[in-house]
């Protein structure tokens, strides 16, 4: 009697770590797809709220009701550009970016970034310094 053996140890991790593998980028496909999916869905009635807000600065405004309108417009323009990055991860993690370089003022960044907190820190009781 002549037996023969071989290890299949190695050959039993690489099927399981291709599998794996396999398995990690099908969830990976789900989370782009979802998370471009989940954008597409927020952006049609963030457009609306826009549209909407849009209207209402065209009227006659007192100066806080205006303060606040243009208050809703910036954070929406925020969030707005918030799902657009989301758009763009997909984007990158499919290979489908294309880099845009364009100017930007800073301070106004900053500006608006603070207004969009001093009215929740003012509810609160909290001065913005």
């Amino acid at each position: 009697v002549v037996g023969v053996g071989q290890d299949m140890t190695n050959t039993r991790l690489a099927m399981e770590a291709e599998a794996q593998l396999s398995r990690i980028r099908a969830a990976n496909d789900a989370k782009s797809q979802f998370l471009a999916n989940m954008s597409h869905e927020m952006r049609t009635p963030l457009n609306g709220i826009i549209g909407i807000n849009q209207l209402l600065l065209q009227t006659e405004l007192d100066m806080e009701q205006r303060e606040l309108a243009v208050l809703i417009e910036s954070s929406s323009d925020s969030l707005l550009k918030l799902i657009n990055d989301i758009l763009d991860l997909t984007r990158v993690e499919s290979g489908k970016l294309e880099l845009e370089y364009m100017d930007f003022d800073v301070a106004q960044m900053v500006e608006e970034a603070l207004d969009s907190v001093t009215v929740l820190a003012s509810n609160k009781g909290l001065e913005m310094i």
